[in-house]
């Protein structure tokens, strides 16, 4: 198997990201993970617990990490920068960016409550690589 990763592998492997940051698990997601888990990325004593406790421990890591209080990993550029307001500037520089490679995403579904989230930018990752005349705006994505 090839190290580098080709354009579609990229778009599933950023898809599959931006879903797993973007909500807590459930299990129907855990379930098909488990199932793919080649590599043992989910840890034995997870593995062990039925699928409804593994999500429930799951959900709980997810909102300690990504929610707070004080969350640890906060997941919007904004916080993470350390701008007065969240979405600020990052929000306005990603809209912009969004219009240029005619990405919508919808945050609603997800609870998200700025574009600048982590979960969004792997979307964005995932769109430019399902668009192959797009590719070309992934270096200044990413910069």
């Amino acid at each position: 198997m090839s190290a580098v990763l080709d354009t579609a592998a990229r778009r599933d492997l950023y898809a599959l990201l931006a879903r797993l940051f973007a909500a807590e698990v459930d299990v129907t997601l855990y379930l098909a993970l488990l199932a793919q888990d080649r590599l043992d990325f989910i840890e034995a004593s997870l593995r062990a617990e039925s699928p409804e406790a593994a999500v429930e421990a799951l959900a709980v890591e997810f909102c300690r990490l990504f929610i707070g209080p004080q969350p640890p990993c906060a997941p919007y550029a904004s916080a993470s920068l350390g701008e007065a307001l969240l979405g600020g500037r990052s929000r306005t520089r990603l809209e912009e960016f969004f219009q240029r490679v005619d990405f919508m995403y919808d945050t609603a579904p997800t609870r998200i409550a700025s574009p600048d989230h982590l979960a969004v930018t792997l979307a964005v990752l995932a769109h430019l690589y399902a668009h192959a005349d797009l590719t070309r705006h992934v270096a200044a994505f990413l910069q």
